[in-house]
């Protein structure tokens, strides 16, 4: 088909409204974060490296920050790493006499002040190297620790260009781990394991050479955390038990060691993480507690401050002979908080001048959605904040987002369980599915329960937890009278697995165990239940009343095998998520090839009668691990989100796309998702059609665990039967025939665009007015063709067709 004009009929109804993503349903619901402290400069300024997506005060900052020695402890905004930092996994950072900076984890690199990398200095990333520590000589010179790609241990030299210094002779110790460099004689301490002369060191001394200095001896050291170098070359040290105080000599020969005091009933309080010199013959030591230990005329612990800020102080800088800075978490109450706190020292005490503290937060993740009959949403899963409010992991949202403060928020300490399921009852009553937490006498025991609807519990479910460990209820449904609770987990006892499916009453009162008819099953990843207790039961190899292993079965509502389902899906599916359509179900899963631990993505339609619909069409490539996760996205389309770049030949950029019942895409995912998000739930409205998704994702940069659509049923119920018609019937597009598209009159300056699909090159650009256009489309080939109606520079609906 070459060089000929080609017209078809295509209907796309854009309507004057559409779904969108609700950007004022912004439910902050969130977590602690995680930080890193991984150096300070010679200002006392602080490097934190936050973990992906999380938060700082609820400002976006993502990786490497600077944060200045000031007493509210501002963001260096001026501080802009290059964007090659990451790669490196930072883990340390220093200073060289310059002010240049020196971050070292998978190789090293150096920065200058602003951020930016410093070109002058050789990048150094041996393959697989992890550096630990490293010190920095007078000549800018550096000299660090580190394991190599095979496990070993090595010391290496460099020059102050980054150059491998090839004269350095290197050390290959068992362990290796620590270093110090004594300023007055340039000789360095190496902490780690040593088999030197048929004897096992935990420290020896080498000069700059990396030759070893023969007279100092360490055998008797049981392994040094941290420590530094006196004025009189002396050595005053942390011992591995974090407990224990050691001052030895220049040659390594023990002159006194202290314990510290234990403070019962939990000794451990006292254990210490990191020493620093204070200066005068003085040094910190910081845990719990803060010590100043003098070494003249005698080790000796001299100050002593207990209870600081109720916090473990982990990381301390000292600024100058009489003060320091320590970090760490100042209130253990709340979880995502790192503090600051900044000392000086007198003779006999320890003063705070300040204390500050940033706030490092994450999202939590979704597991579980319910709306109510009001409107109000009930969400459940793994969190410490809603709207920075502490609270438990069940919580009820307003409409509009806000936390409803008449919902019960018990003590998170004694009745914060996960909560995987959430459904509300016909009396309203609320059944919630959890980890186990015997100890809550307000919240979860035995991991199954009924509450109130205001989150009161009411009874505990008498969930049977079988010859396993597995102390959680994750899977929930509920039908008009019942309850359906469950559990599996691939760990096989003869032919079964550890697995409970169980069903009460709305009471609570326990009906029956599913489990009496499993004759084989490898696991099930999950259920849905009618209104009328049929349930569709998914996984991985599952037998029932005899039958042959299968993907997915039919059961009763008396609880037996609903003959009258059978598939012919493939038999090594291993099915991870089901969508209920109008007439029958997607199925989602891995299917097995011949390796046995090779999958490749799997999607189908099946009848209610179980059989596949052969017309269905959805092919995913480039898929690089993980699940597949759907959700119904209106009449008869639904969202496919998983690690995939290729869907029917088209290539998609967000890891999800919106399909229709016969496996057309209609559009990408409205989320861009990222490889490592979540989807994990959703709950419909089915008073207006609002959708709530659930996981943990990002979305428009924001971090977030809950989304809203509105009005979606309304759209797709009135837009995606006319896109219906066109596609089952046309197509391949047959030749001779014209494109019909009708737009609403309210759209702005419509605009038509054709594109080649596996191109993307724009062939064919129409602007019109009114409600319906005909017209020629000059097509030269055959092939596959994305057409979009726009307004503006949103796209409103885009098609695919193929000639």
């Amino acid at each position: 088909m070459k060089n000929c004009i080609c017209a078809f009929f295509l209907f796309l109804t854009i309507l004057g409204f559409s779904q969108e993503y609700d950007t004022e349903f912004l439910p902050s619901i969130q977590m602690g974060g995680t930080s890193y402290v991984i150096g300070n400069d010679k200002y006392g300024n602080v490097f934190l490296n936050l973990s992906p997506d999380n938060r700082l005060n609820q400002a976006p900052y993502d990786g490497l920050i600077r944060i200045l020695n000031d007493s509210i402890l501002t963001v260096d905004e001026n501080f802009k790493p290059d964007p090659i930092v990451q790669n490196f996994g930072p883990a340390v950072i220093k200073t060289d006499y310059e002010g240049r900076i020196l971050l070292a984890g998978k190789g090293m690199i150096r920065l200058l002040e602003d951020g930016s990398l410093d070109t002058s200095f050789q990048i150094y990333q041996p393959m697989g190297i992890t550096i630990f520590n490293f010190i920095v000589l007078k000549t800018n010179e550096i000299i660090g620790v580190a394991r190599l790609a095979d496990n070993t241990y090595t010391t290496f030299k460099l020059n102050e260009h980054g150059k491998v210094d090839a004269s350095f002779s290197k050390v290959t110790p068992a362990d290796l781990s620590s270093i110090w460099i004594n300023e007055d004689t340039q000789h360095i301490l190496l902490g780690g394991r040593f088999d030197l002369f048929g004897i096992t060191l935990n420290s020896i001394s080498i000069d700059q050479s990396g030759f070893l200095i023969s007279n100092f001896q360490t055998q008797g050291i049981p392994g040094i955390i941290d420590g530094a170098f006196t004025k009189d070359n002396e050595f005053v040290f942390l011992e591995g038990d974090a407990n224990t105080i050691s001052l030895i000599d220049s040659t390594g020969t023990n002159i006194s060691k202290i314990k510290l005091k234990p403070n019962f009933p939990l000794a451990f309080n006292d254990y210490i993480y990191s020493f620093k010199p204070l200066g005068n013959d003085r040094f910190m030591a910081v845990g719990n507690n803060i010590y100043i230990i003098k070494t003249k005329p005698e080790l000796s612990v001299v100050i002593e401050k207990t209870d600081v800020l109720g916090s473990s102080l982990a990381y301390p800088i000292s600024t100058d002979s009489n003060s320091f800075v320590v970090i760490g978490n100042l209130n253990p109450q709340l979880d995502s908080i790192i503090g600051f706190a900044q000392f000086h020292v007198t003779d006999n005490e320890v003063i705070p001048d300040f204390s500050h503290h940033l706030r490092i937060s994450s999202s939590g993740e979704v597991f579980a959605l319910e709306v109510q009959k009001d409107g109000k949403v009930l969400v459940g899963g793994n969190l410490a904040y809603v709207n920075g409010i502490s609270h438990r992991n069940i919580f009820r949202l307003n409409n509009d987002g806000s936390l409803d403060q008449q919902f019960s928020n018990l003590s998170r300490k004694i009745a914060n369980p996960l909560i995987f399921g959430i459904k509300q009852l016909i009396n309203s009553n609320l059944a919630v599915a959890s980890t186990y937490n015997s100890a809550a006498p307000n919240g979860f025991p035995n991991g199954a329960s009924i509450l109130t609807d205001k989150g009161l519990r009411i009874i505990a479910l008498p969930f049977p937890y079988g010859n396993f460990t597995v102390t959680s209820v994750t899977f929930l449904e509920a039908s008009t009278d019942n309850i359906y609770a469950g559990q599996s987990v691939a760990v096989t006892l003869g032919n079964k697995t550890s697995q409970e499916l169980v069903k009460f009453d709305r009471t609570g009162k326990f009906i029956s165990n599913y489990n009496d008819h499993f004759t084989a099953l490898e696991r099930y990843n999950g259920f849905l239940v009618q209104p009328n207790d049929e349930m569709i039961l998914f996984g991985i190899g599952i037998g029932y009343d005899g039958s042959e292993p299968a993907s997915i079965i039919k059961i009763d509502p008396s609880g037996n095998l609903d003959n009258s389902f059978k598939t012919n899906l493939p038999t090594k599916l291993r099915i991870q998520d089901v969508v209920k359509i109008a007439d029958g179900y997607v199925v989602a899963g891995n299917l097995e090839k011949s390796e046995p631990t090779r999958f490749e993505p799997y999607v189908a339609k099946i009848f209610e009668s179980g059989l596949m619909d052969e017309d269905f069409r959805a092919n995913i490539e480039n898929f690089t691990s993980g699940n597949l996760a759907m959700v119904p996205y209106g009449d008869d389309q639904f969202l496919i989100f998983g690690n995939f770049g290729i869907y029917n030949g088209e290539i998609i950029r967000n890891n999800g796309v919106v399909i229709n019942n016969r496996g057309d895409l209609i559009s990408e995912s409205p989320i861009a998702f990222k490889p490592t998000d979540r989807l994990n739930t959703y709950a419909i409205d089915k008073s207006n059609g609002d959708l709530y998704i659930g996981g943990k994702f990002t979305n428009n940069n924001t971090v977030t665990s809950l989304v809203r659509f509105k009005n979606l049923l309304t759209k797709t119920k009135d837009a995606g039967k006319v896109a219906d018609t066109w596609l089952q019937h046309e197509n391949p597009v047959p030749s001779g025939k014209e494109l019909e598209i009708r737009i609403s009159e309210s759209l702005k300056d419509p605009v038509v665009r054709l594109y080649e699909s596996g191109s993307g090159k724009m062939v064919f650009e129409k602007k019109f007015s009114g409600s319906l256009s005909t017209f020629e489309l000059p097509i030269q080939q055959a092939g596959q063709f994305t057409i979009n109606v726009s307004s503006g520079n949103k796209v409103l609906s885009s098609q695919i067709f193929w000639m």
